[in-house]
């Protein structure tokens, strides 16, 4: 399928060099199922033949979202098995949980080969454990004989090698690169249109608007089965960033996962701004009257895309990706995007899916790896063109796509769906996405999952901020020091964030909020995000 895989047949070649005798030459040959066999120059005629043992499987760490399947059962990865001969021990764990797993894994010394998938490993984690040793430096093995389709991506976009070269001059992962077919928008906001008939009234456009909405669809049995008290008129769950998108509509974007922002060239911590506390305020009023899901902070993934997808709709307002997320085999079209709203204060703005670099560290080898070179030759495969097309399009050849003039150009064979993929083709975590704007031409059709977001960004366009905090590396001090500051700071944000909305009281405790957060070191937080964006953009 793929012309490059002659790296990784070297390094076989190379390691049977240790089974030669001294002054005989020997030729080898691999058998299909990855064997390689050394025989004797010698004893050509002989039929026996000394058998090298074949290779253990690599350990290799992936992370999986609910309805995920391992790589183990991905056509595409069995594929690149049987073309490599490497054999995988896929070492699966739930995105849920990961984080206090991950932890575990590198404070108990008890480690995979390596961490595979999109943003497995967090940048900070890269650097701290690099620079402990717990992961090798691999810029030594980015070689044209060893890693060409590494080589050539890095030629092409330089800016993506020295994005993921820290600040020791060291590289210790590879990553996420998000171009090719994009989109503006990653969860667009989604509501029942065939509710809003049945209660008659019309799209909101304000949150005033949308509270009134949501009234109407809890009080007037808004799905028409006769019972008043079984719609959920809004929900939502931590893999959205809860309601945070929504935030724009208050003069302020929150990133969930850090609430570093950056306004007119300053870093700020969101949730410590006015504009926050409003947002905060908006949403526990909904809470309060029962409009937003009592299960919301609670509920996994799983729980709640039962919920979106239920034949019988129970849930007016949500977020997801696409339609993928709520259309069964009942409705396919009735939720359509709520254009961002206006605010109080006559705020609208929703957050920009950042393209380019998107993860530093999807994958990285860990000391107990026998031999980085056959590691490196192959995960070089991933980031080869038609490979990295399939991964990251979730297109199979001979499924979704084909070559039907032979020109490496491929065309739609079949509507992909998530039915026809599962076990096809990697959709989420499980993966690494390296499909760059150079790439674009091997697709004869924009892939419909794309049409599809670009037609949802259109309800967007035009309402994105534009400056967003770049990601930066920090330094092995910063890391260290950001450790203890983000778990104390982000993490007691994260508390009140909600118990805020789903108790209220934070008229009452704000200022004593904000004093523990500087207590506790925000301001320190904000120095070393600053000291870092002042060297990314002196770079």
């Amino acid at each position: 399928m793929r012309n490059k895989m002659i790296a990784l047949c070297m390094v076989w070649a190379l390691a049977l060099t240790m089974f030669s005798g001294c002054g005989k030459r020997s030729d080898t040959n691999e058998t299909a199922n990855g064997e390689i066999k050394v025989q004797d120059n010698d004893d050509k005629g002989s039929d026996e033949s000394t058998e090298v043992k074949e290779r253990a499987p690599l350990n290799i760490a992936v992370v999986l979202r609910d309805a995920e399947v391992s790589p183990a059962e991905v056509e595409l990865y069995k594929e690149l098995e049987a073309e490599t001969g490497v054999k995988i021990n896929w070492q699966t764990s739930q995105n849920n949980g990961w984080e206090e797993k991950r932890s575990l894994l590198f404070a108990s010394g008890d480690l995979p080969d390596a961490f595979f998938g999109n943003g497995i490993l967090t940048d900070d984690e890269v650097l701290k454990y690099g620079s402990q040793g717990m992961l090798i430096p691999i810029e030594d093995y980015i070689t044209p004989e060893l890693t060409p389709n590494l080589v050539e991506l890095f030629n092409k976009y330089p800016e993506y090698k020295k994005g993921i070269t820290a600040p020791d001059g060291h590289i210790y992962s590879l990553p996420q690169i998000s171009g090719g077919f994009t989109c503006t928008t990653q969860f667009p906001l989604y509501i029942n249109k065939e509710w809003l008939e049945a209660v008659s009234m019309e799209m909101p456009t304000t949150t005033e608007e949308l509270k009134a909405v949501l009234t109407a669809f809890k009080e007037q049995d808004a799905n028409g089965n006769g019972n008043s008290e079984d719609e959920i008129p809004y929900s939502f769950n931590d893999g959205l960033g809860y309601a945070s998108d929504l935030f724009g509509a208050f003069g302020i974007q929150d990133d969930f996962n850090t609430h570093i922002d950056l306004v007119e060239g300053k870093v700020i911590y969101t949730a410590a701004q006015p504009e926050y506390k409003q947002a905060i305020q908006y949403f526990n009023g909904l809470f309060e009257e029962g409009l937003i899901d009592e299960e919301a902070f609670t509920h996994d993934s799983k729980a709640f895309s039962s919920k979106l997808k239920s034949e019988e709709r129970r849930v007016g307002v949500f977020q997801t990706w696409r339609s993928t997320g709520w259309a069964n085999d009942v409705k396919k079209d009735d939720y359509i995007p709520v254009p961002p709203l206006v605010g109080p204060n006559g705020h609208q703005s929703w957050p920009l899916m950042q393209f380019g670099l998107t993860s530093k560290g999807s994958f990285a080898i860990t000391h107990l790896a026998e031999d980085v070179e056959y590691m490196m030759a192959w995960v070089d495969n991933v980031y080869e063109p038609v490979f990295t097309m399939q991964a990251s399009g979730a297109l199979k050849i001979g499924i979704h796509i084909e070559d039907t003039d032979g020109d490496g150009v491929y065309e739609t064979k079949e509507k992909a769906t998530r039915e026809n993929r599962t076990g096809q083709v990697p959709q989420g975590f499980e993966r690494i996405s390296a499909f760059t704007d150079d790439l674009v031409w091997m697709l004869k059709d924009k892939p419909a999952h794309m049409i599809e977001k670009n037609l949802l960004d259109e309800a967007y366009n035009g309402y994105h901020k534009m400056e967003y905090y770049p990601k930066v590396f920090f330094t092995i001090e910063e890391v260290e020091e950001l450790a203890v500051l983000k778990t104390d700071i982000i993490g007691y944000t994260d508390e009140m964030y909600a118990r805020w909305m789903q108790m209220g009281g934070i008229e009452d405790q704000w200022d004593a909020y904000l004093k523990k957060l500087n207590d506790m070191g925000l301001q320190r937080l904000i120095e070393i995000h600053e000291a870092a964006l002042q060297r990314y953009n002196e770079n």
